[in-house]
């Protein structure tokens, strides 16, 4: 290829209105009800790619009502996890529950949590959290987060848990996030490197909580501190010289975090790249540091 056109076009739709009219090569961003339309056409193909990215919503442990860990609990089981990934996520979301992602070196790929809301009222009652409880629900306001947050409010209204749902750029999302001023933050997390502790840093471990102390975690920007020992397990994992030891320790973090931790990890996303049939050798690798144009060619 000579040269690579790139265009930001920010709607979906008009992005399958301008591939299927033969005016792009290629749209990046389709749903996956816009991408089973273009099944009838032959011109077009879809190429999958399992991403790393990991999707979750969490708990900011500096607002009060949202530190008892029955809410964490519970809150795993009001999750309508296969229902979201058979129908508006289908084909770009696969459910996973663990911080690091399926296809790599340490991942838990068990998946103990289905929806369930009398198991989840029942936690709810047991541990005597006050409701109805209503959280601020911060969420970029482009799919699939709105949709999926949709959903989170409906699954957990009959529990007596209502998402005010915030919608916002992702500047603005990610600036409250990080400033610790949410309730309910429903975002999406990849690693920095390929390995599990870029994860487990982010989700098992917090050296220190104080607020000006800040780093880019799951855990500070949620203002949790984890167990003493879980921090003490997740800088021995990074030390561990033996990887099947070493695997072995991630799994078990994970686990730890399924168990008690302030988020939810619902799905790992799968990318679907719709191009001209005459388009061959487009990479896009599991995360935004591995997607190639320059092996590229148009038959």
């Amino acid at each position: 290829m000579e040269r690579v056109m790139i265009r930001h076009v920010p709607e979906a739709a008009t992005q399958r209105l301008l591939l299927e009219s033969g005016d792009v090569d290629m749209a990046k961003n389709l749903t996956p009800d816009q991408i089973a339309g273009l099944s009838g056409n032959a011109d077009i193909k879809v190429e999958t790619y399992p991403q790393t990215a990991v999707h979750w919503f969490s708990f900011n442990q500096k607002h009060e009502p949202l530190t008892n860990p029955a809410l964490w609990e519970a809150s795993r089981y009001l999750v309508d996890y296969n229902g979201m990934a058979d129908s508006f996520l289908k084909g770009q979301m696969e459910v996973h529950q663990a911080f690091w992602p399926e296809g790599f070196p340490g991942a838990l790929t068990e998946t103990p949590f289905e929806y369930n809301p009398e198991k989840a009222k029942a936690i709810l009652e047991e541990a005597g959290v006050e409701l109805p409880l209503t959280i601020e629900l911060d969420v970029i306001n482009a799919e699939p987060f709105t949709d999926i947050a949709a959903s989170l409010q409906q699954t957990f209204a009959p529990a007596g848990i209502n998402f005010e749902i915030l919608p916002g750029t992702g500047a603005q999302v990610i600036t409250k996030y990080r400033a610790r001023t949410h309730q309910g933050m429903l975002l999406y997390w990849g690693p920095d490197f390929m390995d599990p502790h870029s994860n487990a840093k982010a989700f098992a471990y917090n050296a220190d909580n104080s607020d000006d102390k800040y780093v880019s975690t799951t855990t500070w920007r949620n203002a949790w501190m984890p167990p003493a020992e879980i921090n003490e397990k997740t800088k021995a994992a990074l030390a561990e010289q033996d990887p099947e030891a070493r695997n072995k320790m991630y799994v078990e973090l994970q686990q730890a975090m399924q168990e008690e931790a302030p988020f939810v990890i619902m799905f790992q996303a799968v990318k679907q790249v719709a191009m001209d049939d005459n388009v061959n050798g487009f990479v896009n690798g599991a995360n935004a540091d591995y997607v190639y144009y320059r092996l590229v060619e148009k038959q």
